[in-house]
């Protein structure tokens, strides 16, 4: 059965490259010609794919996809994950977590293309980068609103 195959490589694809940055491993998991549908980038190919991925974990320590679900039918991997990392650019090195959900499309045994959606509102409020409300409205909202 091809999508037992397929989601134990999708699961190994998580644990080994994403997780423990074995990128030695990637080449036995992904085509040459994979192209990563990011939420913000399209990474195209092996050698871009391995960059990205190296400069995403330069980027967040700690970095450690929890699978949540997965789900695997004919060609597809659908995994709902949780992520928990630091990121070292900031000053206060700052966990976060989030969640989200990585869809691998296989072709003989080997992730050809992926799509990638996750909460980044989240983080960006969990390392205090944005602030949903300004302080402002929280002050005139606290002056208002004294018993809440």
């Amino acid at each position: 059965m091809a999508f037992t195959n397929n989601k134990s490589n999708a699961l190994q694809f998580v644990e080994e490259v994403l997780n423990k940055g074995n990128l030695d491993k990637i080449k036995n998991l992904i085509t040459p010609n994979i192209v990563w549908h990011g939420q913000y980038k399209e990474v195209k190919g092996l050698k871009s794919i391995k960059k990205w991925i190296a400069l995403e974990r330069s980027m967040f320590s700690d970095m450690q996809f929890n699978i949540v679900d997965n789900v695997a039918e004919h060609d597809k991997v659908a995994i709902r994950w949780k992520l928990q990392a630091r990121h070292k650019k900031k000053h206060t090195h700052q966990k976060f977590q989030t969640m989200g959900i990585s869809i691998f499309h296989f072709e003989d045994d080997k992730i050809k293309e992926a799509w990638i959606v996750f909460d980044a509102l989240n983080p960006a409020l969990q390392m205090g980068v944005i602030d949903v409300v300004p302080t402002e409205v929280q002050k005139v909202k606290k002056d208002m609103f004294p018993f809440e």
